[in-house]
């Protein structure tokens, strides 16, 4: 008998399969015929007739008719704007049977619901275009990247629910729009907040890794940054890593003790809620003095708990920068610190010996995301001795974890505007300055009520073993040996052969053994006493440290809290060659053959990738704050040659091109002089192309010449009329009248010959 098989599973499915309806109920529609298998068999087959659309994502087709679109704007704004002569196509009329479409209608629908505007003679003249609101984030990412493949400058505009994309062909374009976003040069002061991981100048810090004696760091034990930093940091790894292998050093005997008969009842809504306003309850440091005032008030107060917060800004993984810092006591007020305002960044470090002091226990939530990475990275701080109260919210089997969810847990009494707060400014842009106050207010809400917090969820760790199961097993205690101390001396008053002598005495004293402590029923026996009775054994209700390190629960939240102090910035940069952009223009190069990338654009990347890399080593910061790898792949693609046709492709640069103290636009000069030589060595010239300029529209709408006499045509030699090639119309005039005016001469003599 051979041996039995599974059979393969079957590619084929019924076609009267069980299905669901709308309302979600399963129902069988199994077929009334009863056929043969092979006719009730279908291959499975993917549906490709219809794919499955990501939500705020432009198809291909929306993609190509908005390329047509913004194509069509560019040629149009041209034209109207910069007409080569009056013999040519008139501007009352599109340039071509292709533009029509924009121009018939009072508006254009892209994407089956935005209102665009049409691109009429009167849009077309305005220094800039304004697409609506309605696109979203990752569709303004699109038309970003579509307006680079085109050449238009192109920007963000508005706040909030109005933000939206301006498009201009003129390089003053945007000078004309009043909600322009900010320049990021203006909102990060990129040379006054160097991160202590890259920079070369570190201030001694006393103390870092929490042992009194451990000798300073300082620039002066060693020539290499590199391992200065790593050797800080091997240092504060070291101390955490102790405190993983020893968590009871985490519970302070002289403080972490519980009173279960005080806080049971317990909530947040004892803790008043942060106000608005200036008071005595919290500081807003935003100078140095200030700055040092906290650090020296703090270690002045001597706190046992510090909860502490941190808001940034966050582009990728790859760029991210403290905006804010919030600090909270159990002894102290709330403080909230710019740490982007002039001179207190340098001072943030000072806070570092407060937060390796294991004998102050640091309390937050969610630690591990990027808390504890930016600590490090930017102010080489290493916390030592942490309570995540995140953690402890997944322990407790929370519903739900996030810090506002688990404060309306605990009964905070303005739960609901808490969480409003939330919603409002968890994902701002924290380098927008200057804080509102309701930024603040979201700031200290984020750290006000951490201290009490820590001591609730304590409570509940412990509760159940230490408190609720502990007081019945006592009580349980002491009914078993009441019981059996009355069931031993009931034998012994009523054994025969009881001696006369003595009796009496003898039932005095155990009438008073008894009293208390047994109560005698119906029948005469007696039972364990009443919860009323005074000689009730006493349920422990007083805990210190040493009995809750015996508490698992409580352990485990504490190894895990320090395992994500370990959590550290990994100084890792983004692999160039595999950049989203660069992977991207590949395919499209290789797929569509709409757009070039050769071996050419690749050298010039990797020529621009080495240069950014050296300009961060001198600058001290990360590699993304000089300019994102997306730029540089469009830098190589387009290949600029001067600083307009850069501002094409992200019109506010990033700080470090825009300016560096000792040229107008800063690292931008030596970008472009790489591609500028990129481009000699290929083609052996470099085109200086000029851009048009909307002061000069109106200039020429009024005269063709400038006072110089010399022609208003803004655009690159090969598109528009120069100078020479004026000169050169202005000859041939010249000899084609003389050329005229000599045959009429020669035929009126040759006349009065005759």
């Amino acid at each position: 008998m051979g041996r039995w098989r599974r059979p393969k599973k079957s590619s084929y499915r019924r076609k009267d399969s069980t299905t669901s309806d709308s309302s979600g109920l399963v129902s069988s529609t199994t077929g009334d015929d009863d056929e043969s298998s092979d006719t009730n068999l279908t291959p499975k087959r993917k549906n490709t007739s219809q794919s499955k659309q990501r939500p705020g994502v432009f198809s291909e087709v929306d993609k190509e008719r908005l390329t047509a679109y913004l194509t069509a704007y560019l040629h149009g704004a041209e034209r109207v704007c910069f007409p080569d002569d009056a013999n040519e196509n008139s501007p009352e009329h599109p340039t071509n049977e292709y533009d029509k479409e924009w121009t018939d209608d009072e508006h254009v629908i892209i994407a089956g619901k935005h209102v665009c505007p049409a691109l009429t003679n009167e849009n077309l003249a305005l220094p800039f275009l304004s697409l609506p609101a309605t696109f979203t984030s990752k569709q303004r990412r699109s038309i970003h990247e579509l307006c680079v493949d085109i050449g238009l400058f192109h920007c963000g505009a508005g706040h909030g629910d109005d933000r939206r994309i301006v498009m201009s062909i003129h390089k003053d374009g945007f000078s004309h729009v009043n909600d322009l976003e900010d320049a990021p040069v203006n909102l990060i002061p990129i040379r006054e907040c160097r991160p202590w991981y890259y920079r070369s100048d570190h201030p001694p810090l006393v103390g870092n890794c929490g042992d009194d004696s451990t000798p300073a760091f300082s620039p002066d034990n060693t020539n290499d940054t590199h391992m200065f930093v790593q050797d800080a940091t091997r240092r504060g790894k070291e101390t955490i890593e102790r405190l993983i292998d020893q968590p009871g050093l985490c519970l302070r005997d002289a403080h972490d003790g519980i009173d279960f008969e005080q806080i049971i009842n317990e909530d947040l809504s004892s803790v008043d809620p942060p106000t608005l306003g200036c008071d005595d309850t919290w500081m807003l440091v935003d100078t140095a003095d200030k700055m040092r005032q906290c650090v020296q008030d703090l270690r002045d107060a001597q706190p046992s708990e510090i909860g502490f917060d941190l808001e940034m800004y966050q582009k990728s993984k790859y760029m991210q920068i403290t905006c804010l810092l919030q600090l909270t006591s159990d002894v102290g007020k709330d403080y909230v610190i710019d740490v982007l305002a002039s001179g207190v960044w340098d001072c943030v470090p000072l806070l570092s010996p407060l937060f390796a002091d294991a004998s102050i226990c640091k309390i937050g939530h969610a630690i591990g995301g990027m808390d504890i990475p930016s600590l490090h990275r930017d102010f080489g701080i290493f916390v030592v001795n942490a309570f995540d109260t995140y953690e402890a919210a997944k322990i407790l089997r929370l519903k739900r974890h996030g810090l506002a969810s688990v404060c309306k847990h605990y009964g905070l009494s303005n739960s609901d505007e808490y969480e409003l707060l939330k919603e409002t400014y968890q994902r701002t842009d924290w380098r927008q300055r200057p804080l509102t106050e309701r930024m603040i207010q979201y700031g200290r809400s984020d750290v006000h009520y951490l201290v009490k917090l820590r001591k609730l969820m304590i409570r509940d760790l412990t509760r159940k073993k230490l408190w609720d199961t502990a007081g019945s097993m006592q009580q349980e205690e002491a009914r078993i040996v009441a019981n059996a101390l009355t069931a031993t001396l009931r034998s012994i008053k009523h054994a025969e052969g009881d001696a006369a002598e003595g009796g009496e005495e003898f039932g005095d004293a155990f009438d008073n053994a008894t009293a208390g402590s047994s109560t005698s029923n119906e029948d005469g026996y007696f039972t364990a006493g009443s919860d009323e009775d005074e000689s009730k054994p006493q349920i422990q209700s007083i805990y210190g440290a040493k009995d809750l390190r015996m508490q698992s629960s409580l352990m485990r939240l504490i190894t895990t809290s320090q395992q994500r102090c370990l959590d550290l910035w990994k100084g890792k940069a983004e692999n160039p060659y595999k950049c989203h952009a660069l992977v991207q223009i590949m395919k499209r190069a290789a797929t569509t053959g709409k757009i070039e990338w050769t071996h050419f654009h690749m050298e010039l990347y990797e020529q621009l990738v080495a240069w950014r890399t050296s300009v961060a080593q001198r600058e001290g910061v990360l590699v993304d704050f000089v300019c994102s790898l997306d730029f540089l792949v469009s830098v190589a693609n387009k290949r600029p040659t001067c600083i307009w046709s850069l501002k094409r492709i992200a019109y506010f640069l990033p700080g470090l091109l825009e300016e560096n103290g000792t040229s107008s636009f800063g690292y931008a000069d030596e970008l472009l002089s790489i591609v500028q030589k990129a481009l000699t060595k290929v083609t052996g010239e470099t085109v200086f192309p000029q851009v048009p300029s909307y002061q000069d529209r109106r200039i020429r709408s009024n005269d063709l010449s400038d006072v110089n006499g010399e022609p208003k045509y803004p655009r690159s030699t090969s598109s528009f009329p120069s100078e020479n090639s004026n000169s050169v119309f202005v000859g041939i005039a010249v000899t084609l009248v003389l050329t005229v005016g000599t045959m009429v001469v020669v035929t009126a003599m040759r006349g009065k010959k005759k």
